[in-house]
């Protein structure tokens, strides 16, 4: 999952998020995309690259600031909860997960142990791999 973020960044003019955003709500999982791109999002205020890679951020946050904004209006009903992790097997273990995630996955109601570190980690692998 956060082997994506970089992907997000470099090709956020060519991604459809509202498109990818109604696949994913056919599957029930519509609060996935809203979480993965606010947690990208916030990524790229803590590193926003050089040269080519600062532009590149400097317009998937814009794109990425525009689609969050619609995706507040997307209510997450208080007794939601999206599993992400496959080792969760259980509403007890989702429940403790969802209060050990970060801030964004609980806004989301996403239960996962994906941090916001594990984001930037991965952002900042790419950039040093190119």
């Amino acid at each position: 999952m956060t082997a994506l973020g970089p992907v997000i960044v470099a090709h956020s003019d060519a991604l459809s998020f509202p498109s990818i955003a109604r696949r994913l709500a056919t599957t029930g999982h519509t609060a996935r995309l809203p979480w993965l791109l606010d947690s990208v999002r916030g990524t790229l205020d803590e590193d926003a690259g050089v040269g080519s890679q600062r532009r590149s951020s400097l317009r998937a946050k814009t794109l990425l600031d525009l689609f969050l904004q619609r995706a507040d209006a997307l209510a997450v009903q208080e007794d939601t909860l999206d599993v992400l992790d496959r080792d969760i097997r259980s509403l007890r273990s989702a429940q403790a997960a969802l209060a050990e995630a970060s801030p964004r996955a609980q806004r989301w109601r996403i239960a996962t142990r994906i941090r916001d570190e594990d984001f930037l980690s991965a952002l900042r692998a790419a950039r040093d791999a190119s």
